[in-house]
């Protein structure tokens, strides 16, 4: 017999018991299909995380921060959430970020944003109050970064933060509260913090606010709380802030050899703390991702080691029904090795239906592990969605993991088959024809 007669033959026995294919096919398919979704979400996961985090931002970013060199200074101070203190004389001057950013300025854009340090207050303008805000000191560099959108005039610019001068770029949000149809570009509004510090800016842009934001409270627009970003030169100014701190935040979306730029930076600063006991250490935001990535494949990998056990359960639930198939079939055994089949011929019979069953439940796993997937993706945006948050999930089709599947499935139709196969050719003619 051909190859085509045996799997013709064996698709007509599996045929004649339909439901007892298919439920036999249930252990290997729900492992399949564990295998693929599970594999599936990893991939996503790892992949959409990124996604989100490169749509906050508009490239890579550089953490440079000061941390203890443990070889000259073993014995500095830890608090109890494991954080260490670093003495006052220790910090990152203007001199020396001055000196910094006038060497790498080719490769790197250092991003000032703080919300904290000044707070919140009313706009005033003409005596009036108006909108809550959050005056927000920031860098020129912030608006490629966050990926603001400008509705109209412009965003700060060096020349704003080099002069100190006295600007702001507001949202539409607090753009409508305040002057309603009027343009607002070239307006004077002024900015209290609560603390008896006020900020008199000219308005120079209006941003867009974030569609997550304004609905909020739809209802009543003037009670939400925007940024306003001032140039973080003349906030700081005014809030008398030395702006001297244990880290800065660099964009780096031009660097391509990100090691040898982190060996740089290290150095570069690292000059400037010899004898200290302390050291400047660069982390990307890239770093992090792919600890993230790493972290999420390890824990895919033991779900789906798990997962796969239930494949093996499919194979002796394979190997089970094979054998009552012989069992069954001992009179049709007897009938074919009278009539001049071989042991060979009958061998290669069941191994054939064996494989054909565990590649009918591959197929259906994967098909079902592939639906299954998009279902989740469907809902986890539909979920973000209704918590106003735009989540875009990137689907990655695991197909390595389909590919292995599939050989799997081949390697339990015939580990599996092999026993019931060989029962069934060693069968003696005389006593399967006598069979009853």
């Amino acid at each position: 017999m051909s190859i085509w007669e045996y799997i013709i033959s064996a698709k007509r026995c599996l045929s004649a018991s339909k439901m007892r294919t298919l439920l036999t096919t249930l252990g290997i398919i729900v492992g399949i299909s564990s295998v693929i979704l599970i594999n599936t979400i990893g991939n996503s996961l790892g992949q959409t995380i990124e996604n989100v985090i490169y749509s906050m931002y508009s490239g890579n970013e550089a953490y440079v921060s000061i941390v203890p060199d443990k070889k000259t200074n073993p014995d500095v101070e830890y608090d109890e959430l494991g954080g260490f203190y670093i003495p006052e004389n220790i910090r990152f001057t203007s001199d020396m970020i001055d000196a910094y950013d006038k060497q790498f300025s080719e490769q790197a854009k250092r991003v000032v944003y703080d919300d904290q340090v000044f707070g919140s207050g009313k706009i005033t303008i003409s005596d009036q109050f108006y909108s809550t805000v959050t005056a927000s000191a920031a860098s020129y560099t912030l608006k490629d970064y966050f990926n603001i959108k400008m509705l109209d005039g412009r965003f700060i610019s060096k020349q704003d933060t080099d002069r100190y001068t006295q600007v702001t770029v507001i949202s539409d949000i607090t753009a409508e509260s305040c002057f309603g149809d009027k343009n607002p570009i070239g307006e004077q509004i002024t900015i209290p913090n609560g603390n008896g510090v006020f900020l008199e800016c000219t308005v120079i842009g209006v941003y867009k606010y974030s569609e997550q934001g304004s609905a909020l409270m739809e209802n009543d627009k003037r009670e939400i709380c925007t940024n306003v970003y001032v140039p973080y030169t003349y906030l700081f100014r005014e809030l008398d802030y030395t702006s001297q701190d244990m880290y800065e935040s660099y964009s780096i979306k031009n660097v391509t050899d990100t090691e040898k730029y982190k060996a740089e930076t290290e150095s570069f600063f690292n000059s400037y703390f010899e004898g200290t006991g302390w050291k400047v250490s660069v982390e990307l935001m890239t770093d992090q991702l792919d600890m993230i990535s790493k972290i999420i494949n390890g824990i895919t990998f033991i779900i789906v080691a798990v997962a796969a056990i239930s494949l093996l359960v499919g194979g002796i639930g394979v190997m089970n029904i094979m054998l009552v198939s012989v069992t069954e079939r001992t009179m049709e055994i007897g009938v074919r090795k009278a009539m001049g089949a071989s042991n060979k011929s009958v061998r290669i019979q069941f191994i054939v239906e064996s494989v054909m069953i565990s590649f009918l439940g591959s197929f259906l796993g994967i098909i079902i592990g592939l639906i299954q997937s998009k279902l989740l993706a469907m809902i986890a945006v539909r979920i973000a969605s209704a918590k106003n948050f735009n989540l875009v999930v990137d689907l990655a089709v695991p197909y390595s993991a389909i590919l292995l599947s599939v050989l799997f499935s081949f390697v339990i139709g015939i580990g599996f088959g092999v026993y019931p196969a060989d029962k069934a050719a060693k069968m003696e003619v005389v006593d399967a024809l006598r069979y009853e």
